[in-house]
Protein backbone atom coordinates (compact mmCIF):
# COMPACT_ATOMS: atom_id res chain seq x y z
CA UNK A 1 0.00 0.00 0.00
CA UNK A 2 1.79 3.06 -1.34
CA UNK A 3 2.11 6.77 0.63
CA UNK A 4 -0.80 8.51 -0.30
CA UNK A 5 -0.78 12.65 -1.33
CA UNK A 6 -3.11 15.29 -0.89
CA UNK A 7 -3.63 18.87 -2.27
CA UNK A 8 -2.16 21.97 -0.47
CA UNK A 9 -6.37 22.80 -0.97
CA UNK A 10 -7.40 19.68 0.91
CA UNK A 11 -4.21 20.24 3.40
CA UNK A 12 -6.10 23.55 4.37
CA UNK A 13 -9.30 22.49 4.53
CA UNK A 14 -8.92 19.89 7.05
CA UNK A 15 -7.36 22.00 9.14
CA UNK A 16 -8.71 24.85 9.09
CA UNK A 17 -12.13 22.55 9.93
CA UNK A 18 -9.65 21.23 12.56
CA UNK A 19 -8.98 24.84 13.84
CA UNK A 20 -12.64 25.66 13.87
CA UNK A 21 -14.67 22.43 14.88
CA UNK A 22 -16.03 21.87 18.04
CA UNK A 23 -14.99 18.23 17.57
CA UNK A 24 -11.13 16.62 18.50
CA UNK A 25 -9.03 16.06 15.76
CA UNK A 26 -9.09 12.55 15.63
CA UNK A 27 -13.17 13.00 14.74
CA UNK A 28 -12.17 15.74 11.95
CA UNK A 29 -9.07 13.11 10.58
CA UNK A 30 -11.75 10.65 10.32
CA UNK A 31 -14.25 12.46 8.43
CA UNK A 32 -11.90 13.30 5.71
CA UNK A 33 -10.10 9.45 6.00
CA UNK A 34 -6.87 11.10 6.86
CA UNK A 35 -4.96 9.71 10.21
CA UNK A 36 -4.88 12.29 12.81
CA UNK A 37 -0.70 12.34 12.85
CA UNK A 38 -0.89 13.27 9.54
CA UNK A 39 -3.46 15.91 10.37
CA UNK A 40 -1.42 16.73 13.24
CA UNK A 41 1.79 17.68 11.46
CA UNK A 42 -0.20 19.69 8.86
CA UNK A 43 -1.49 22.15 11.75
CA UNK A 44 2.13 22.12 13.26
CA UNK A 45 3.27 22.76 9.52
CA UNK A 46 0.93 25.88 9.42
CA UNK A 47 1.59 27.26 12.62
CA UNK A 48 5.54 27.13 11.96
CA UNK A 49 5.61 28.62 8.43
CA UNK A 50 1.97 30.68 8.72
CA UNK A 51 0.67 31.58 4.96
CA UNK A 52 3.80 29.60 3.13
CA UNK A 53 2.88 26.35 4.76
CA UNK A 54 0.67 24.95 1.81
CA UNK A 55 0.94 27.92 -1.06
CA UNK A 56 1.49 31.33 -1.16
CA UNK A 57 -0.18 33.82 0.98
CA UNK A 58 -2.62 34.61 -2.15
CA UNK A 59 -3.70 31.72 -2.57
CA UNK A 60 -4.08 30.99 1.48
CA UNK A 61 -6.18 33.97 1.61
CA UNK A 62 -9.03 32.69 -1.50
CA UNK A 63 -8.64 29.22 -0.10
CA UNK A 64 -9.34 30.72 3.41
CA UNK A 65 -12.37 33.01 1.69
CA UNK A 66 -14.22 30.26 0.04
CA UNK A 67 -14.15 27.58 3.22
CA UNK A 68 -15.58 30.41 5.12
CA UNK A 69 -18.17 31.30 2.17
CA UNK A 70 -19.13 27.48 2.04
CA UNK A 71 -19.48 27.19 5.78
CA UNK A 72 -22.30 30.19 5.64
Amino acid sequence: MGQRTYSSEFKLQVVLEALQSDGTDAEVARAYDVHPVTLSGWKTKLKENGAKAFGGSDELKEKKEKIAKLER
